[in-house]
């Protein structure tokens, strides 16, 4: 169950859901215009998560198939983890396929180079 500052992050998730949908007929970065539908989903996906989470992510990488979702990367703490899904489902109608995000023990492990991370392999 989230508890308050979570709440306030999945509102700000919601709303920046709808205010894109808003904004879908103005004009798009030219490298986004380029991608296919899953690359700049993957994109759209990943910078929400990174912009709501401020900096408690670290190399996230978001694959998008037509299956579903998967997480990857390093965050600070199980709260982040379960954040990030919980960001990433209510942005798009795909199912999680795998949460892979490993949790850190401490802020100096968060580049990564201590946290090791999977390479995702869709079937």
């Amino acid at each position: 169950m989230p508890c308050g500052g979570d709440d306030k992050i999945l509102a700000r998730a919601s709303w920046a859901i709808r205010s894109s949908a808003r904004k879908k007929n103005t004009m798009e970065p030219n490298h986004l215009l380029q991608r296919d539908p899953q690359e700049k989903l993957s994109a759209e996906l990943r910078i929400l998560a990174m912009r709501l989470l401020h900096g408690r992510l670290s190399s996230l990488a978001v694959y998008v198939s037509d299956l579903g979702i998967i997480l990857q990367g390093n965050c600070d703490s199980l709260q982040a983890k379960q954040l990030a899904q919980e960001i990433v489902t209510i942005s798009s109608s795909l199912p999680i396929l795998s949460n892979d995000l490993v949790v850190c023990k401490d802020s100096a492990s968060l580049s990564g180079k201590e946290c090791g991370t999977r390479s995702a392999k869709f079937p």
